[in-house]
């Protein structure tokens, strides 16, 4: 008789159990953004390796990738003698890659995502600007473009957009005429 009633109240803590576990938000049951596979990060870089993974998961490029792909399928990151380098790779070979060489102040966040209109791409750029220049931003001309150059991969345009601060940029990569990739940018 022992026995039944303790499974019983066994079996009724497990549902309990699974019932809150089930109303909780899906965010909650995922691992946080800032938990990310090092590459033996030197000790004198941890610092500026947790900055980096919070300055990025904080940012518009990743919860627009969490937004429209879920969470990370991976996440890496490493450090060479000059720049840390930040990977998440998402669903549908989406990603989102960040360098970060904190001595000649220089970052990147290079956003790969298709399926963006134009429209969105614009303002997530200049979402990215004022996430890391704050309200003002950096003096970035989002009416014209500075230049127009061929991209890195065959079929591949760049639209650069310039800003008067420590070299500040953003820039949308087309494949043929479609958004393949924005790239926010500065070095002081």
């Amino acid at each position: 008789m022992a026995r039944r009633v303790l499974a019983a109240r066994r079996f009724r803590l497990l549902l309990l159990f699974l019932s809150l576990a089930a109303r909780l938000p899906a965010h909650a049951t995922e691992p946080a953004p800032g938990t990310c596979a090092d590459s033996a990060i030197p000790a004198e870089r941890q610092k500026e390796a947790h900055e980096l993974l919070h300055r990025v998961s904080d940012g518009p490029f990743y919860k627009e990738l969490v937004r429209r792909r879920g969470t990370p399928a991976t996440c890496r990151i490493s450090a060479d003698e000059t720049n840390l380098t930040l990977i998440y790779e998402f669903r549908g070979n989406a990603r989102l890659v960040a360098k970060s060489n904190s001595s000649i102040e220089y970052s990147q966040q290079r956003m790969e995502l298709t399926g963006l209109t134009q429209a969105r791409a614009m303002a997530l750029l200049k979402a990215n600007e004022k996430h890391s220049w704050g309200a003002k931003g950096c003096g970035i001309n989002w009416i014209r473009p500075d230049e127009e150059q061929p991209g890195k991969e065959p079929g591949s345009r760049e639209v650069v957009y310039r800003g008067s601060s420590c070299n500040c940029q953003g820039r949308l990569v087309y494949t043929k005429n479609v958004v393949v990739a924005l790239v926010s940018s500065s070095a002081c």
